[in-house]
């Protein structure tokens, strides 16, 4: 049996994944996969600003304050990595069936 903390992070996932899982259900009601793909490109291009947001002010202390190079140089391969996952994630299926 999961733990309460499994529970809760399952709950939040369903929670936060409900407006995809509408679209998806809307893309299969209807054919068309528009409104699906509108979904998860304004999710994901919100996110990117959000984080591109904090790496660029972390840029911008750390041109004027050389101890924080390290924070934006983490922050920056952070956002790297979390681009690749996200264009991955995308592929994944097509990967694994080829």
């Amino acid at each position: 049996m999961p733990s309460l903390s499994e529970r809760r992070i399952d709950a939040w996932t369903a929670v936060a994944a409900e407006p995809a899982v509408h679209a998806a259900e809307r893309a299969i009601a209807t054919g068309s996969s528009t409104v699906l793909a509108d979904t998860l490109a304004i999710s994901a291009a919100a996110e990117c600003r959000r984080r591109l947001a904090g790496v660029l002010e972390l840029k911008d202390h750390a041109e004027r304050d050389p101890g924080r190079r390290a924070a934006y140089h983490r922050a920056a391969d952070e956002f790297r990595n979390w681009a690749a996952g996200v264009y991955l994630a995308t592929c994944l299926d097509q990967h694994d069936r080829t």
